[in-house]
């Protein structure tokens, strides 16, 4: 029944299709799911893949259970991010890290799965923090393609040569949480860079424009990036279905305006 996915006492939850986010409405039949009894042993078991795509309104539907569980639940909320998960939910939890496996064996296993023999199957690695599910989704029909056009992008509006207005509208189209996801794992390599330099960072093919992105600028700039992505993948994700094009457009213009800075 497991195999099948029709075991009665197992629930599995992740979102409906890359880049969207777990509705309330998940959370909500999930709880029911943990309130009724067990039908094949003393345990109901609930998993939340990807749990940091949860909207701020389907998380903070879980605060109560998480809290007060029903006595024969368990609940397993799994996440490759969970920086990106509020603080409500993670103060809730147990927290069990689980080290990657970054052995010759993962990187073998990856390039068998890989339909182009070219592909960088440690690159993909790399940049998906080590996760090889994530790494086959990344070589995909869009593969990196989306995080070369905002590489791109982040370059031009730094050599002050794009409309942030239109490229908030082009990411808009290629979908917010995609984006922000992409710029949440960009800024993290634009810290390692200033940090630790070079040899840091997942996106080792793209140093010369991490170099580029980070000339001139402070540990301090680069953090409050971080910090911007934080804020308002939280926003995106919330209840209140604010307006994607406004914090894409939030996020250029804050990079544009630390450039014009920087040049004044």
């Amino acid at each position: 029944m497991l195999n099948a996915g029709s075991h009665p006492d197992l629930l599995v939850l992740e979102p409906p299709e890359p880049g969207k986010a777990i509705r309330v409405e998940a959370v909500r039949e999930l709880i029911d799911f943990l309130n009724l009894t067990p039908q094949y042993g003393d345990q109901k078991v609930a998993i939340i893949l990807a749990s940091e795509s949860m909207n701020r309104h389907a998380a903070n539907s879980l605060l109560k259970t998480l809290e007060e569980p029903p006595g024969h639940s368990q609940l397993i909320l799994v996440s490759q991010q969970p920086a990106l998960l509020p603080v409500t939910i993670r103060s809730r939890c147990q927290k069990l890290e689980l080290t990657p496996y970054t052995g010759e064996r993962t990187e073998n296993w990856l390039r068998e799965q890989l339909a182009d023999p070219q592909a960088d199957a440690g690159l993909l690695l790399a940049v998906s923090g080590n996760a090889p599910l994530i790494a086959c989704e990344l070589a995909g029909e869009r593969g990196l393609s989306l995080r070369n056009r905002l590489v791109d992008d982040l370059v031009a509006l730094t050599d002050q040569r794009a409309d942030a207005v239109s490229m908030a509208d082009q990411w808009n189209k290629a979908g917010a949480l995609a984006v922000y996801t992409w710029l949440y794992r960009l800024c993290c390599d634009l810290v390692r860079y200033r940090l630790l330099g070079s040899e840091a960072v997942a996106n080792r093919d793209l140093q010369q424009q991490l170099s580029h992105l980070t000339a001139g600028r402070s540990l301090r700039q680069v953090i409050d990036y971080y910090d911007l992505v934080i804020k308002n993948y939280y926003l995106l994700t919330g209840p209140y279905s604010p307006n994607s094009g406004v914090l894409l457009e939030d996020f250029i213009l804050h990079w544009q305006g630390i450039v014009e800075n920087r040049k004044s």
